[in-house]
C-alpha cells in the first residue's frame, strides 16, 4: 500500500527513508501528536507519532549477512555500471549525447 492510497499514513519510518526536511523534523518528537505542521517538498503534513523506537547498535554477528549482501550489491551495480561505461566508450553512437561519469556513486 503506498502512502497516496494509504490515507496518508507512513506504518513505520526509520532515518534516511523520507526526504530530509521531513525527516529533520518529525525524528525530533516523542509520541502524540505534533502541535505544529511539519513542512517538506511535498507539502503540509500532520504529524501523530503512535509510537517510538529507539533503535540500538546490533553486533556484527547479527548484522554480517546483511552488511554482506549490500556490499555484494554494490560491487555487482559498480561493475555493470564499468561495464556499460566501457560499452558507450568503443561505440559510435550518434543522434544523442550520452553522459555519466564512470566514478559516479550509485544510490543504493
Amino acid at each position: 500500500m503506498s502512502i497516496k492510497t494509504g490515507g496518508g499514513r507512513i506504518r513505520q519510518i526509520s532515518r534516511n527513508q523520507t526526504v530530509p526536511e521531513f525527516e529533520r523534523q518529525v525524528l525530533q518528537y516523542e509520541q502524540g501528536l505534533i502541535a505544529e505542521p511539519i513542512t517538506s517538498r511535498y507539502g503540509i503534513h500532520v504529524v501523530n507519532i503512535v509510537n517510538k523506537i529507539t533503535g540500538e547498535q546490533l553486533d556484527y554477528p547479527h548484522v554480517e549477512d546483511k552488511i554482506r549482501g549490500y556490499l555484494v550489491d554494490r560491487a555487482s551495480r559498480l561493475a555493470i555500471q564499468s561495464y556499460i561505461y566501457n560499452l558507450i566508450e568503443v561505440a559510435d553512437i550518434q543522434g544523442i549525447e550520452v553522459g555519466f561519469e564512470p566514478s559516479a556513486n550509485i544510490a543504493v
